[in-house]
């Protein structure tokens, strides 16, 4: 299995945000803040973690029971990556990466459903 979140917000959460148990997960151009965890990778989950902006997230990108992260131009926000790296990183398509300083502001502006009357 192969899951992808790209350019969502992830605010005032607990944990699990998100959390991968096996399978393959690319996460790119995400927006967490105010979070107690970041992303759990575990029980042999591979991830490929690009150009995320992390505010007031103790543990950003992490790994417990054998999980692995490929994580490259990430503003982890002063805390620390502490996931086991994989060199893993053929996702199978084609995309573009919105540059980690503009990252904040596209998903602040686009991220959601919007409503119009």
């Amino acid at each position: 299995i192969q899951v992808t979140y790209a350019f969502n917000k992830w605010q005032n959460l607990n944990s699990r945000t998100p959390s991968f148990r096996f399978g393959h997960g690319h996460i790119y151009n995400n927006y967490f803040v105010s979070n107690n965890d970041g992303i759990n990778t575990r029980v042999g989950a591979e991830l490929l973690v690009q150009n995320n902006v992390f505010e007031s997230v103790k543990k950003p990108l992490y790994s417990t029971d054998n999980g692995y992260a490929n994580a490259s131009g990430n503003d982890f926000g002063g805390a620390s990556n502490t996931a086991s790296t994989t060199s893993w990183s053929s996702v199978g398509y084609s995309y573009s990466l919105t540059a980690v300083g503009s990252v904040k502001s596209y998903v602040n502006s686009n991220a959601g459903a919007k409503l119009s009357f």
